[in-house]
């Protein structure tokens, strides 16, 4: 009986299906603080009630969308994000579990289909700060407001967008438009990039013609338009019809949308008037990057087939420069050069190529503004792929970036200084993507593609990057590192450098500003993707995988952030007090040969708001066999577990670690002592001369969780990872050899340390990782 009562609950069903309880948790608290798929369609029923409307006369056009169809074929699967990984669910893995899928998946009404429909369509082609006031203003005429009730549509509106947005990523929308626009840009039905803001106002008249008019036919020049009506039509309503040139040929119905395509938006031969070429320098500034084949990006400009072929050379010519760059990492624990941003990983990057021969001034500009360092291998493949380029083009080239802006003016029509420009831009985007690309696990992606915030003919990203590492730059601190292979310099970057590098490079999105507005630490940005901090889905094995990030594409209504997107880490929450124990205390506790061993399973890490603080901030939950253990801020986790961490000795070749080594003599700890009701952790008694060793053999989120235990007291954690011995003896070497030590906490290590041939290298004193890895 108990467990058909869960059943018969959305709650329950996710259990069922294999969601963990604080995941489940997050998603309805935080779904009701700010909307997600959870209250999608019973707050919009309350929003229609305070508005004192009946949801089925809010469109005046009738047989729009065949409800039950629609709901029959968008509850045949669900994406979210669950237990700290991409869940996909089918239709019948829903039915096996739990027999019927609207236990889960509830049907919407024709309000909550159509909204989740536009919203889904629209994300795709413009931007969110358009998608917000195009929908906001729709709904304004649509709905028939009293006095006071445009005010309730105000504080309802944000909740109601998120969900709707939540609905579609959760149910599929957005993959089916994302796949349906790529076609039509694939044909040349319409064009790539994103509409630009100020054509919000058409994309509004359309959206009031379909849902507030029972007019036949709507004409349009804009290839936006018509795309959001095919968008629409193939998500499921199917009354609405495009009748145009390269569109399969209809006949005219009582919905259909007539457009008058311009064909020289689509030529790169012709050179269109000046308005046109204006429409279209604006609609490229985020550009979709096809993560197989990037060099592929170029091929949706303008441009001649034969300046696209060389700028596909030029981007895999910027892949081969960037493999002599290497990015890394380190825990800047006593460095105070960055103020504000003390909770922080600093990045680093670092030349691992050859010194610089002599070259041209042009090539020479060009190196020290854009490169992210100066060696050879830059040089020469910059050389290979502008060096016939006319001396006064590369002259041009250079000056104007940093100065005319010739190259973003309309009125520029010059065929060489606009190629030039391109297979410039093609070059450079190759060198940043393989670098940062690096730092970005994509591989969870259903379509690997990216959006990246730049485009034809646009500056703007370039002059973003020469801002962090020209010579003028006002970010990337400068230091000389002894790497590997010579004396060189080395690039210095905070943790919200590196996310907005990424914010422009896979989201398409610029969050500067945004960033500069606070000093608590940043863990991830939600947009039409999100990304997201390693460490928040529980990759936490190496200071490498916590120094990454994860690009998503499933829901993550359960996820806190702020009203731009940005997760921020909530305050330290640790409740475990500690205990002093005296000499005889510590001595009759202390065992002798102590060896590693590991509990019967992992804690688990879900992500919560930060309720006692502040709830649009995230914690990490840790939780064993279910039961909550405590909170904690990822953002001090990090820093903790990569200062703590002890590098695994190198291995020769083909070897394997042998038998595990022990502590002679230590106080064993373990998951016990911080699940009991008042947990108390022991601190050794000063005069000492072993270590408390705790138990966490193998068990990658409990070492992680550990490193936070004794934060606040007097005890030094350490990290061990193939031998617990060489963490007791770097715990004397950091100490000074003292025989009595501060009490010391040597955390069990790891089976498998596949970091050993890593790179690693001092930056400022500090141990600096090295980030191999995919690229793009």
């Amino acid at each position: 009986m108990a467990m058909s009562i869960q059943l018969a609950t959305a709650a329950g069903g996710l259990v069922s299906l294999g969601v963990g309880v604080g995941d489940v948790a997050a998603i309805i608290s935080y779904g009701k603080r700010i909307g997600n798929w959870w209250t999608g369609p019973s707050g919009d029923a309350e929003l229609l009630k305070l508005l004192d409307e009946d949801g089925n006369s809010v469109f005046q056009r009738r047989g729009l969308l065949d409800i039950q169809a629609f709901n029959k074929r968008w509850r045949k699967q669900i994406d979210l994000l669950a237990n700290g990984r991409p869940l996909r669910l089918q239709e019948k893995e829903i039915e096996k579990v739990l027999g019927d899928p609207k236990a889960l998946v509830q049907d919407l009404s024709v309000f909550t289909g159509v909204m989740t429909c536009l919203v889904a369509v629209l994300d795709q082609f413009t931007s969110n700060s358009a998608v917000r006031s195009i929908i906001h203003d729709a709904l304004r005429d649509l709905l028939k407001l009293h006095e006071g009730s445009e005010d309730i549509l105000r504080s309802h509106y944000p909740s109601r967008l998120n969900a709707w947005r939540s609905i579609a990523c959760l149910r599929g929308l957005n993959h089916a438009v994302e796949k349906c626009r790529a076609e039509l840009i694939k044909r040349g039905n319409i064009l790539s990039g994103r509409m630009p803001e100020a054509e919000s106002s058409h994309m509004g008249q359309f959206i009031r013609w379909l849902l507030g008019t029972n007019e036949p036919g709507f004409k349009t020049a804009s290839s936006d338009v018509a795309g959001v009506a095919v968008c629409l039509r193939s998500l499921g309503l199917d009354s609405l019809q495009v009748q145009a040139d390269g569109f399969p040929e209809i006949s005219y119905g009582e919905c259909t949308v007539i457009y008058s395509k311009q064909p020289f938006l689509h030529d790169s031969t012709t050179i269109p008037p000046y308005n046109d070429r204006l429409a279209l320098l604006e609609r490229h500034m985020v550009v979709t990057i096809p993560l197989q084949h990037p060099e592929e990006t170029v091929s949706v400009f303008p441009i001649s087939l034969e300046c696209q072929n060389q700028c596909r050379t030029a981007w895999k010519c910027g892949q081969s420069a960037a493999k002599t760059v290497a990015i890394g990492f380190y825990v800047p624990v006593r460095d105070t050069s960055f103020v504000g941003s003390s909770l922080e990983l600093r990045y680093t990057i670092v030349d691992r190529g050859n010194g610089v021969k002599r070259t041209s001034a042009g090539l020479d500009a060009i190196v020290r503004t854009y490169g992210l360092v100066k060696n050879r291998e830059l040089v020469d493949a910059l050389n290979e792929t502008l060096g016939s380029t006319q001396p006064e083009i590369l002259s041009w080239l250079y000056s104007d970036l940093r100065n005319s802006r010739d190259i973003s003016n309309p009125d520029m029509t010059d065929k060489q200084k606009i190629d030039a420009f391109c297979v410039f831009q093609s070059f450079f985007m190759g060198y940043y993507y393989t670098v940062f690309g690096r730092l970005v696990c994509t591989s969870s992606l259903l379509s690997q593609t990216v959006e990246g915030a730049w485009g034809f003919r646009e500056p703007g990203f370039l002059d973003y990057m020469a801002s962090l590492f020209g010579e003028n730059r006002n970010a990337a601190r400068l230091v000389e590192v002894d790497s590997p292979h010579r004396k060189t310099d080395c690039r210095v970057l905070t943790k919200r450098n590196i996310l907005s590098v990424l914010a422009r490079l896979f989201l398409g999105k610029s969050v500067e500003s945004d960033l500069a507005n606070s000093s608590v630490s940043c863990l991830g940005i939600v947009g039409k993707r999100t990304l997201l901090s390693n460490s928040l889905l529980g990759k936490c094995s190496s200071p490498k995988a916590v120094a990454s990030f994860t690009l998503l594409d499933v829901d993550v209504g359960g996820i806190p952030r702020d009203h731009s997107g940005l997760i921020r880490a909530g305050l330290q929450s640790i409740p475990f007090k500690f205990k002093d124990l005296k000499l005889d205390q510590s001595e009759r506790l202390a065992h002798i040969g102590v060896n590693e061993k590991s509990p019967e399973e992992d804690v688990t890490l879900n992500i919560e708001p930060d309720w006692e603080g502040n709830p649009d901030t995230s914690l990490l939950c840790a939780r064993y066999k279910g039961r909550r253990v405590a909170t904690f801020s990822p953002a001090v986790a990090d820093m903790s577990f990569c200062d703590s961490y002890i590098s695994p000795r190198p291995q020769p070749h083909g070897s394997s670690i042998g038998r595990r080594s022990t502590l002679a003599r230590a106080v064993e700890v373990d998951i016990s002592a911080i699940i009991e009701n008042t947990p108390a952790l022991p601190l050794l008694h000063e005069d000492v001369d072993f270590p408390i060793i705790f138990q966490a053999f193998d068990q990658p989120c409990l070492r992680y969780f550990a490193t936070v235990f004794y934060k606040d007291s007097r005890a030094i954690t350490y990290l061990a990872t193939d031998s617990v011995e060489r963490a007791m003896d770097e715990a004397l070497s950091r100490q000074g050899n003292r025989k009595k030590l501060c009490t010391t906490i040597i955390v069990a290590g790891m089976a498998d340390n596949s970091e050993t041939d890593i790179p690693k290298y001092l930056v400022d004193g500090f141990m600096t990782y090295e980030i191999p890895g995919n690229t793009v």
